[in-house]
C-alpha cells in the first residue's frame, strides 16, 4: 500500500483498507502538518500588511486576504498585528512570531507579563510548557504582582526547582526568593491581626471557621490582658518546627534505606506529614485548587527517593508547569537524537 502520508491523492479504497488505530494516526499526522502550516502563514501577516502586499494582489484587505487564503479570522489577525507592536522592544519573542515556532495563542498568553528584562526566560517556557500550564504562570505573576505592588519581571516561578539532596529545598509558599516573589512568612506582622487594612471576606471566612468554644475562649484570654496575637503565633511556630522535626527523621530514615530498590509509591506517614503541613489544597500561595499530585522539587526521576523536605502538594495545573519549568529534568528525559 502506498505512504499515505505522501502520497498525493489516495483513492477511498485504500482508506477503506486502513485499520482504525493507522486512519487516526494519519488524521493527527495531517492534523499536525495544517497547524505547521497554519502558523506559518499567521507568521507572514506583519510583512504582508507592512507592504500592503494584500493591495497589491487586489484584496480588499489584510483580513479579506487571511481569510481568502487560510481561513484566518479577522481576530486572528488583529492578534498577530497587536503582537508585533507589543513586542518591537522584545526581539527574542518577536522571532518566535515571526518564524512560527509556536502558536498565536501561546503568545498572546504571555504577552501581558513580557518585559525586555524577561523575554528570553518567557521565550524558553513558552516553547516547553503545554497552554493551560502557560495560563497558570501567567495568573500566578501578575497575583504576584498584586501583592507586591510592582509589574511581574521574570516570567518565572521562584517555588520551581530541582534541589538535590544536601541542599536547601526550593522555596514555597510563605517566602520570598530570588525571583520577586514575596509571600507573608512567619515573621512578617505587617500582615498580622489588628492592622487597619481589613479584608472583610478573609476575615469572615476565618470567624467562621471557629467553633463557638474557641472563640469563647479566646474572648476571655483577651479580656484577661492576655496577648492572644502573640500567643496564636508561637503555637503555629511550634507547630511548624514539630512538623519540620518529623520531615527531618523521615529524611533520616530514607537515607538510611539508600540502598532498598525504588518504588514509585509514597509511603502513608510521607503523604500524612505533608498533608499536615499543607492541607487540602495546592501549595502555591495564589492557588485555591485541590492538591491532586505530590510533586518532587529532587525529582524522583533522578533521585528515586521520597524525601518530604523536597515534596510538596500541588494542583495538575501547577504539577505540569513545575515539570516544565525544571530545564535539568526536561533535559533527563528527553528522548535521544
Amino acid at each position: 500500500m502506498p505512504n499515505l502520508q505522501t502520497s498525493s491523492a489516495p483513492t477511498p479504497t485504500q482508506f477503506a483498507a486502513l485499520s482504525d488505530d493507522r486512519l487516526f494516526t494519519i488524521c493527527k499526522n495531517f492534523g499536525l502538518q495544517s497547524k505547521i502550516w497554519r502558523q506559518k502563514f499567521i507568521a507572514l501577516l506583519p510583512e504582508v500588511n507592512r507592504r500592503r502586499l494584500y493591495e497589491k494582489k487586489r484584496f480588499s484587505s489584510i483580513f479579506d486576504f487571511a481569510l481568502k487564503l487560510a481561513g484566518i479570522s479577522e481576530m486572528q489577525v488583529r492578534r498577530v498585528l497587536c503582537l508585533e507592536y507589543s513586542f518591537k522592544d522584545k526581539p527574542v519573542l518577536k522571532s518566535l512570531l515571526e518564524t512560527g515556532k509556536v502558536s498565536i495563542n501561546k503568545l498572546v498568553r504571555i504577552a501581558s507579563i513580557a518585559t525586555p528584562q524577561n523575554q528570553q526566560t518567557l521565550a524558553e517556557q513558552i516553547q516547553n510548557l503545554p497552554q493551560r500550564a502557560l495560563e497558570t504562570l501567567v495568573r500566578d505573576e501578575r497575583k504576584t504582582a498584586g501583592l507586591t505592588g510592582s509589574a511581574a519581571s521574570t516570567g518565572q516561578l521562584g517555588w520551581i526547582g530541582s534541589p538535590q539532596p544536601g541542599i536547601a529545598s526550593a522555596p514555597l509558599p510563605g517566602s520570598q526568593n530570588q525571583n520577586g516573589y514575596s509571600q507573608p512568612s512567619n515573621d512578617d506582622k505587617s500582615v498580622r491581626a489588628h492592622t487597619f487594612n481589613i479584608n472583610i471576606n478573609k476575615d469572615l471566612k476565618l470567624l467562621e471557621n471557629l467553633s463557638g468554644e474557641l472563640k469563647d475562649k479566646l474572648f476571655e484570654l483577651m479580656d484577661k490582658g492576655i496577648d492572644i496575637n502573640g500567643m496564636l503565633l508561637r503555637l503555629i511556630k511550634t507547630r511548624e518546627q514539630e512538623i519540620e522535626a518529623k520531615k527531618e527523621q523521615i529524611s533520616v530514615e530514607i537515607s538510611e534505606k539508600s540502598d532498598a530498590p525504588p518504588s514509585r509509591y509514597i509511603p502513608v506517614k510521607i503523604k500524612n506529614i505533608l498533608s499536615e503541613e499543607h492541607g487540602t489544597k495546592c501549595s502555591i500561595q495564589t492557588c485555591q485548587k485541590p492538591a491532586l499530585v505530590l510533586h518532587h522539587t529532587a525529582r524522583f526521576g533522578l533521585n528515586t527517593i521520597h524525601d518530604p523536605k523536597y515534596m510538596a502538594p500541588l494542583c495538575r495545573e501547577h504539577h505540569t508547569l513545575a515539570h516544565g519549568l525544571d530545564r535539568k529534568f526536561a533535559d533527563y528525559i528527553k528522548p535521544p537524537e
